[in-house]
């Protein structure tokens, strides 16, 4: 119980360090959301690095505080949206991105229009399946005029309504640590 602790809080201190170098304040602002922690993003972005090097546009999808639109940004991404439906955080959101150039929009995420070039699409289990089914579609849809999308799961709630629509698993990590039980990351590829 005790090694529990002491782990929590060498990860709890790593995403203060990590967020004092980026200059941003992503760290105990909300009880509405808990952000991606930063060594899970560290092994997001080596994987998308690796398995969808051609895509230019990344996309989150219940953007928060705006931790993985800032990793985004650092790793070079052409287009980064972020997508926020709650105004508190998505103005904590825009503080955080301030003269990066990344797009916000504080709406739903079907609402929103899609990148048209190929796509990172970024879910760390933001919404209900019947939101995430419209998205997903849309997405789709995307791939048939914009190139390849790609999806990346933080704790896929719905994987396999994913892959009855269609999407095919690419690659995965299994991330188990003593502050998240088990985090699954997995890239689909959608292109027509």
């Amino acid at each position: 119980m005790a090694q529990n602790k002491a782990v929590n809080l060498a990860y709890r201190a790593y995403d203060r360090y990590k967020d004092f170098k980026l200059g941003v304040h992503t760290c105990g602002l909300s009880k509405k959301l808990a952000p991606t922690p930063y060594y899970i993003l560290n092994d997001v972005f080596k994987l998308i690095k690796k398995q969808a090097p051609e895509a230019t546009a990344f996309v989150d999808y219940g953007c928060g505080n705006g931790r993985t639109l800032v990793q985004a940004y650092k790793n070079s991404f052409q287009t980064v949206v972020g997508v926020e439906i709650d105004p508190e955080l998505y103005k904590t959101c825009q503080k955080n991105t301030t003269d990066l150039g990344i797009e916000l929009h504080c709406d739903s995420a079907e609402n929103i229009e899609l990148p048209m070039s190929p796509s990172v699409h970024y879910f760390f289990h933001p919404f209900d399946w019947e939101i995430m089914e419209k998205v997903l579609a849309k997405i789709k849809s995307q791939a048939l005029v914009a190139g390849p999308q790609w999806l990346v799961l933080v704790n896929p709630a719905y994987y396999e309504n994913i892959l009855e629509m269609g999407f095919k698993p690419e690659a995965s990590i299994k991330k188990n640590t003593h502050l998240y039980e088990t985090r699954l990351l997995v890239t689909f590829e959608f292109e027509n």
